[in-house]
């Protein structure tokens, strides 16, 4: 079964061990791309100032996307909602 549903607290773990593995190529070739460096407490802030969803594919985490609002703590460059990190798992 799966499921789209929000994050919470208790998904922090799982989200910083899918992001640090899905943005490894992006580590690899030395660019800097902020979600390409998550932390318990950046994936925290995440999920407390955004829009934050996770995927889950039989109760395992295998995707997460977050939106990033204007009116938000960090708004982003334009007056527009957009989409902030996101990433899946590629092998299940």
């Amino acid at each position: 079964m799966s499921i789209i549903r929000r994050a919470t607290t208790e998904d922090i773990n799982s989200i910083v061990t899918l992001m640090y593995a899905a943005y490894k190529p992006i580590r690899d070739l030395g660019i800097h791309f902020e979600s390409a460096h998550p932390t318990i407490e950046k994936v925290s802030n995440n999920i407390k100032q955004n829009i934050c969803y996770v995927y889950e594919v039989d109760n395992k985490l295998i995707g997460t996307i977050s939106l990033r609002m204007p009116w938000s703590h960090n708004p982003g460059p334009y007056n527009f909602p957009h989409i902030w990190w996101a990433c899946y798992k590629s092998r299940l």
